[in-house]
């Protein structure tokens, strides 16, 4: 059986981005902040007006560190999201809850950038494998940086490679090596920050090509 076809999803954009970039088969996904500590942070009315400029196929992905169950679901509704990619120390039973109220659900994993403990990713995988949409495997932010994620540090392609190999998982932090181990991780789509990417359409698309 062949690797599912690798996707993009940008993250971090503002409302008054150029969003012509989103037609691109290869975007799957965009992701907006609502962790007010990120510099990334919008509130959801505001992110609304990009919402519902995206492109058809394109979902949107609303970013969440320990908020509440309800505070999760009224951004959803204000936003007009389609998931909610949770990236705090939210339990499975608040994954869970969540998706009893019909929400889609993405939970970030912390995956040190050096020296990572395999056994303790793959435990934290299983223990939201049953009560979520997708896995992020996001590199731990470095002590003091003030969020949970989405700070650009790396993960090694073998760490990643070898955490997880059967459930939909997507990766943060983008390395080309991740190129080599999406087939054997049954990656679906990789997580770039949208400050990496210039504002112009065409030099986006470039760097999504890239």
């Amino acid at each position: 059986m062949s690797a599912p076809e690798v996707q993009v999803k940008i993250c971090g954009l503002q409302p008054d981005d150029e969003l012509s970039f989103t037609e691109h088969p290869r975007v799957s996904h965009v992701g907006f902040v609502f962790v007010e500590a990120s510099k990334r942070f919008v509130h959801p009315s505001r992110a609304r007006r990009a919402t519902v400029r995206l492109a058809a196929d394109t979902e949107a992905v609303g970013v969440f560190a320990n908020a509440t169950v309800d505070e999760i679901a009224s951004t959803v509704a204000v936003a007009g999201l389609d998931i909610a990619q949770l990236h705090g120390d939210e339990s499975p039973e608040v994954c869970r809850d969540l998706q009893q109220r019909g929400f889609r659900v993405w939970k970030a994993i912390q995956v040190p950038s050096e020296g990572a403990q395999l056994d303790d990713v793959r435990r934290e995988v299983h223990r939201y494998a049953t009560c979520t949409d997708a896995i992020l495997l996001d590199a731990k932010p470095p002590t003091g940086a003030g969020v949970t994620g989405g700070t650009g540090s790396h993960l090694t392609g073998r760490s990643s490679a070898e955490s997880h190999r059967t459930s939909p998982v997507t990766l943060g932090s983008w390395l080309a090596e991740f190129v080599q181990t999406m087939s054997a991780l049954c990656c679906r789509c990789v997580d770039r920050p949208a400050l990496t990417c210039l504002r112009e359409s065409s030099a986006a698309e470039e760097r999504i090509r890239r």
